[in-house]
């Protein structure tokens, strides 16, 4: 393989989704499009269909180079968006697996059902103010300092983490190189202090703005909490509850959302210069209302260049995102999923990342199917 330029980040791909084998004869034969939703490759399972939001089919393919496996006849893949739902499917045996969070995943823990746990690079939700909007109160550092400090973390967590949110003020989470401890202990909760900020910032009566919430990360009571907290210094936040396609676009597309704050969850691979390729190296470009701190692009092209992890580079740029207050982090979030008694070898989270697991090694125990 010849690279145009070297990137650490190069060998989390070879080693994940970027390398998966397609059949090139399938695609010769019956064009790429078709290709797109009839995949052909190398995997112990063979496509079946697909119904879009609804449904993923595949059967065992028994010419897999593995001896003996896989061990199921077929996997099926619903497509349940509403989480109470989803709970409601699991817990009358017509999932396997199910993924869940926040209190429908803590019920069900309390329950006594077993959970598998992500608890290593977590995810960190963060609010993402738009600061690269000139006319928005949020793109002046006091503002996002002053809604920084008007959260009360340790207060949202105890009584809406349900045993998965671990209080964070950084965006490298806890046992990734380039997480700065210290940083845990600056900006805490002070209210007066933020209002002081606002003050400072020409917004002595605060001003109304928005949050806007995509529905994977949906916990009403946990939005509502954060919403009381802003009010409280004076920030009147109005919550936006969009369907996933257009909070896809304020994400996503160079329109950005305009004003106000993204809830937003940034996901971690288990080594961190992948996260920061895919979220600050504009490869792909998301979050164009967010402003970089000055120096940014030099500093992420460094952290990506060296042919080792670097810790002071990963701590340096892990600080400028703090100093600038670019973005708000809140907690690093556990990632639940659950299996139903009797089912084996699934190793859901096991790499390190969202949504991962061994379909292949996966089996269910006769008195279980």
């Amino acid at each position: 393989m010849h690279l145009n330029y070297f990137t650490n980040s190069v060998f989390e791909g070879l080693a994940g989704q970027d390398t998966f084998m397609v059949s090139p004869a399938a695609v010769e034969k019956n064009g790429e499009e078709w290709a797109r939703w009839n995949p052909v490759g190398t995997g112990p399972f063979k496509f079946v269909e697909y119904e879009r939001d609804v449904k993923l089919v595949a059967t065992k393919f028994v010419d897999y180079w593995q001896k003996d496996k896989p061990y199921l006849d077929g996997i099926e893949v619903i497509v349940l968006p509403d989480h109470m739902t989803r709970q409601m499917a699991f817990q009358a045996g017509d999932l396997d697996i199910a993924y869940l969070e926040g209190k429908l995943a803590g019920d069900l823990m309390a329950l006594g059902f077993e959970a598998r746990e992500l608890t290593r690079a977590l995810p960190v939700h963060c609010l993402v103010p738009s600061s690269a909007n000139p006319e928005s109160p949020w793109s002046s550092k006091k503002v996002r300092e002053a809604a920084w400090y008007a959260i009360d973390r340790e207060k949202i967590t105890a009584a809406l983490g349900y045993r998965q949110k671990v209080v964070s003020n950084q965006w490298i989470p806890t046992g990734v190189i380039g997480h700065i401890p210290e940083l845990e202990t600056l900006r805490i909760y002070d209210q007066d202090k933020a209002r002081q900020l606002l003050t400072e910032a020409g917004y002595p009566d605060g001003f109304k703005s928005r949050l806007i919430v995509g529905p994977r990360w949906v916990d009403r009571d946990l939005q509502v909490a954060i919403q009381a907290e802003l009010a409280a210094v004076g920030i009147d936040v109005e919550l936006e509850f969009p369907e996933q396609g257009k909070y896809s676009e304020y994400r996503w597309a160079e329109s950005g959302w305009g004003d106000g704050i993204l809830f937003q969850e940034f996901a971690q691979f288990a080594t961190p210069t992948p996260s920061i390729r895919f979220y600050w190296d504009h490869s792909p470009a998301q979050l164009y209302d967010m402003l970089y701190p000055e120096g940014l692009d030099e500093l992420v092209d460094e952290v990506l260049a060296t042919s080792e992890f670097s810790k002071d580079l990963l701590e340096e740029f892990n600080r400028a995102l703090f100093e600038d207050a670019t973005l708000i982090p809140l907690y690093e979030i556990k990632k639940i999923a659950f299996a139903r008694a009797g089912v084996h070898g699934d190793r859901v989270f096991s790499y390190g990342f969202l949504w991962d697991w061994t379909p292949r090694d996966a089996w269910i125990e006769e008195s279980a199917q």
